[in-house]
């Protein structure tokens, strides 16, 4: 009687029928939220990539292709590196001058 098609097999258990429709515990995504800090930057990104904070201040976030986002604010600018897993790499520099750096990355 279940032929893929979602519906419940006969030759089962009611707890075998149930197990096999049982819910995701976790599910894999890549734009989770996450936080950045180094000596002279900390900044904030919310689940989905939507918003952001660079030191408490609101910031913008641009997306430049799948894999690759900036999020500018309060005189900075943070180049973030994506692949399935999440954030690989970020790194910041300032908008006036040569100043820049490594980020120290924390997804949730």
């Amino acid at each position: 009687m279940s032929a893929g098609d979602g519906s419940c097999d006969i030759s089962k258990t009611k707890a075998e029928n149930a197990a096999q429709h049982e819910p995701a515990t976790s599910v894999h995504d890549p734009l989770r939220e996450a936080s950045f800090s180094s000596d002279t930057v900390n900044a904030t990104l919310s689940n989905g990539f939507f918003s952001a904070t660079v030191n408490g201040k609101k910031a913008s976030v641009k997306r430049l292709n799948a894999n690759f986002y900036e999020i500018r604010g309060n005189g900075f600018v943070i180049s973030l590196s994506l692949d399935e897993n999440g954030i690989t790499d970020a790194s910041w520099n300032k908008t006036k001058g040569r100043e820049h750096g490594i980020l120290r990355v924390s997804q949730k």
